[in-house]
Order: structure tokens, then C-alpha cells, then sequence
């Protein structure tokens, strides 16, 4: 069997995403393994042959753990901007401390951290085309005390049933853009949702897409589409029709446009007035000025202002 050596670099076309990552293991390496595809780059770190960490950057973008923690609501942003002001402080890494003051439990931040594993291993598998390269001995996120040991065979196994069940679920979820909103009627199937679908149906609004659920559910893409895939299917939930939105997005814009058409007028309909205003007292001094209003006459003297006497 070939064995690996420092700055090992080969083509995905010759060698696979999943046989780099099986003969990794299988050795009981220790290091990283990187993967370039286009802009995109992946890493998965080994440690004793279990994989420890990864992570994936596309387009220079790079989700940290951190910031999905605030994005998905599993950590308020104010806690974290305290737990951020500890790190300036004391240099330790965010998710230690959010776990320390009891901000999040360590078994929900280790599930995190490994569907986000799952989720790297799970689009890495999938290419045909790259170039792959073996670091051995070396650490992602190496200062961190939280440590996960993940076989990677069952995350192999996870993956391509993912794989397998995509196809079915972009039969009825083709577009991230697709709105949902909870069905009135019975459910079709009079199944109890799971945990994971409860989450995503209790979410769930009319008015957010597939992608912003994705973001904010916790549980990762593939998790929350497939927790969709089960909810349409019980009818528990029901694809709102482009025309609704088509509808509703008309009655926004002409909103829109009646305000800024009041917002115009306004300004206009002062103008005006002040011009009314002014003309009107210019022809009121002509008027005056002609004779045609009534000169005041100066009141005579009444009786008790002639006969008032100042007595000595």
C-alpha cells in the first residue's frame, strides 16, 4: 500500500477524496490533508487515524464556528460579544469560554462541531477534479483544548447516504429560494415530527427561504432540508405558489411607490401654498391701496370722556 510522505500532492481525477482520506487513516496519520478545487479549498485533520477537525473556504469566504453560533441563534449575540472582549483579554479561544460561563453545554458545541465535519466531508467526496495534498503532523485550530475524535469510516458511510438521499430531496426542494408556510389541512401522514423536524417547523413563517432556515436552524444544511423533504411529505408544510409571492412582492413595490409619491408631493404642495399666500397679500395691499376698503374713522368723544372733570 502506498504510504503518505510530508508535502504528498496528487490529482482527485488519479486518487479520490475518499481514498486519500481511507489510506490516512487507515496508516494512523497524523497531519492534514488539503483539497483544491477552483477557488475552494478543504482540510481535514487526522489525529491516530480519527479525524479531529476540517474545514472548508469557498470563493476566500471562511464560516467561522463562532460566528455560526450568533448566525444560527444557538448563541446570543450579546453573550458572545462578551465571551469576544474575555478572548482580547486572556487570548483563550471563543468556544472555550462560551462553554466555561455556561453560554452553550459542551456536548451541543461537540455535535456542532462534528455535523460541520460531516458537512465538509460530505461536499469534499463529491469532487471528480482537484488536487489533494498530505501535511503530516500538522493541527487545525491547534490551541484549542475541545477536542473531538471522529472515525471516519461511519463519516464515509453518513456521507453517502446523504449523497444517496439528495437526488429525492431535490425532487421537491429544487431551489433554496423556496418559501414554506405551515399547511391548514391534515397532515397527509399522521406521523409525530422528530426532534430535528420540529425545530425546522417551528421556523418555519411564509415569508423565510429555504437558505435563511438552513442558516439559522443549528442542525446544518443537509439535516434541514431533509427535516423539509419529511414535513412536505407528511403535509405538514406547503411550498408558497411564485404567484403568492409574485403577488405580494407587486404589493410592496406599489406601497413603495405611493409613499415616495406622497414623499414628492408634499414639498410641491407646500410651495404651493406659501405662492397662494403671497399672491393674496399682494392683491390685498392693491385693493388697500385703491380705496376700496373702508377708511377708519376716528370714534368721537363718548359723554363720560367730555364731562370728566378732575376734581382738585
Amino acid at each position: 500500500m502506498q504510504a503518505f510522505k510530508e508535502g504528498m500532492t496528487g490529482s482527485l481525477k488519479i486518487f479520490s477524496a475518499p481514498d486519500v482520506l481511507q489510506l490516512v487513516s487507515q496508516q494512523r496519520k497524523k497531519g492534514v490533508v488539503y483539497f483544491y478545487k477552483g477557488k475552494t479549498e478543504a482540510a481535514v485533520g487526522f489525529e491516530d487515524g480519527a479525524v479531529v477537525a476540517a474545514y472548508i473556504i469557498r470563493e476566500g469566504k471562511f464560516e467561522t464556528l463562532e460566528n455560526y453560533l450568533v448566525r444560527s441563534g444557538l448563541v446570543p449575540l450579546h453573550d458572545f460579544k462578551t465571551a469576544k472582549e474575555i478572548k482580547e483579554e486572556t487570548g483563550e479561544p471563543i468556544e472555550e469560554i462560551l462553554v466555561r460561563e455556561g453560554i452553550i453545554g459542551s456536548d451541543q458545541l461537540m455535535e456542532i462541531i462534528s455535523f460541520k465535519i460531516q458537512e465538509v466531508i460530505d461536499e469534499i467526496i463529491t469532487w471528480k477534479e482537484g488536487i489533494y495534498k498530505f501535511e503530516p503532523d500538522k493541527e487545525i485550530y491547534k490551541f484549542s483544548k475541545i477536542k473531538i475524535k471522529l472515525p471516519l469510516d461511519s463519516l464515509l458511510m453518513e456521507a453517502a447516504w446523504r449523497q444517496d438521499e439528495w437526488p429525492r430531496i431535490k425532487e421537491k426542494i429544487n431551489d433554496p429560494n423556496m418559501v414554506f408556510r405551515v399547511s391548514k389541512k391534515k397532515p397527509q401522514i399522521d406521523l409525530e415530527p422528530e426532534k430535528e423536524e420540529k425545530k425546522v417547523l417551528s421556523l418555519i413563517n411564509g415569508k423565510r427561504t429555504v437558505q435563511e432556515l438552513v442558516e439559522i436552524s443549528g442542525i446544518g444544511k443537509f439535516k434541514t432540508y431533509f427535516a423539509l423533504f419529511r414535513l412536505y411529505e407528511m403535509g405538514r408544510i406547503e411550498p408558497v405558489l411564485k404567484e403568492e409571492k409574485k403577488a405580494k412582492a407587486e404589493v410592496k413595490k406599489e406601497v413603495k411607490v405611493e409613499r415616495r409619491r406622497v414623499v414628492n408631493i408634499l414639498p410641491a404642495f407646500g410651495h404651493f401654498v406659501v405662492i397662494l399666500v403671497l399672491v393674496g397679500l399682494f392683491f390685498a395691499f392693491k385693493v388697500y391701496k385703491r380705496g376700496l376698503f373702508p377708511k377708519i374713522q376716528k370714534i368721537a368723544p363718548s359723554y363720560y370722556e367730555e364731562n370728566l372733570k378732575i376734581v382738585p
